[in-house]
């Protein structure tokens, strides 16, 4: 086996392995070089991404804010402004993002009863710049699950960890052209390319859970382990004269408990 990737090797000991094979089998058999983009992510930096992503668009079709803007959908800008709701893992970050008029950070400052208070209140506007800025720089562009389990304030909506604060998911590149080759090697086996992906990750007990949403919910990159009710192909390496149609996903257990 070639030299594994160092952003393959953090990846957790249920998946490491089999994200390792799949990568040099499309290489040796394909030609195809698939890569790991991302791999853990920080408990914080999930929740940041998480809480920004809730408060700008919320993609998740089946998670809504405790406290929601007037669109039902998103995190109600006076709660996200609240100078006395402590944001859970990131409070500290809190003036990173919540931003005054000429785009400073906002300041607070505590009362002697304890109560917190802004010395210049945050405007809606130059926040939203700042929190959108935020996700584009850290190319956050689709849905992102938070830090820890429930959630949590400002969001609350009670969704699970993310799999990528325990390394138990990755974003891979090369998917998209490993779909074309396999197709164009394999011709009338695939309905389409995602089609033959979907069938080569099933061989190294992988999928991809958010690859067949709608919108802004599909994920065709992010990559997690089978869930362990689902049987492993009696091969592990990739022959056409072998191959089975992967499974049907779609009775697998709501897939919203395992994103990005």
């Amino acid at each position: 086996m070639a030299q594994i990737d160092t952003q393959v090797l953090q990846l957790d000991p249920s998946i490491r392995d089999n994200v390792a094979k799949m990568i040099e089998e499309a290489n040796t058999r394909y030609r195809v070089l698939v890569r790991v983009n991302q791999t853990q992510r920080t408990r914080e930096q999930a929740q940041s991404f998480h809480v920004l992503h809730m408060y700008l668009y919320n993609y998740f079709p089946h998670l809504k804010p405790k406290i929601v803007a007037a669109d039902g959908r998103t995190i109600s800008w006076d709660h996200m402004k609240d100078p006395n709701i402590k944001w859970v893992l990131i409070d500290d970050r809190k003036s990173d993002f919540l931003r005054t008029k000429d785009g400073n950070p906002g300041r607070l400052v505590v009362s002697g009863s304890g109560a917190k208070t802004w010395v210049v209140e945050p405007e809606q506007s130059a926040s939203t710049r700042a929190m959108a800025d935020y996700l584009k720089i850290h190319h956050v562009s689709s849905m992102a699950a938070p830090g820890v389990d429930g959630c949590g304030e400002p969001c609350g909506c009670g969704g699970h960890a993310s799999k990528h604060v325990s390394g138990k998911a990755c974003d891979l590149s090369g998917l998209e052209e490993l779909g074309l080759k396999i197709r164009a090697a394999e011709p009338g086996k695939y309905s389409s390319p995602d089609d033959a992906v979907d069938q080569f990750l099933h061989d190294f007990h992988l999928w991809r859970p958010l690859a067949h949403l709608e919108g802004k919910a599909r994920e065709l990159w992010h990559v997690e382990g089978l869930p362990a009710h689902v049987p492993k192909s009696k091969q592990q390496t990739h022959k056409a004269q072998t191959r089975r149609r992967a499974p049907h996903y779609q009775h697998i257990d709501n897939p919203y408990t395992s994103l990005a």
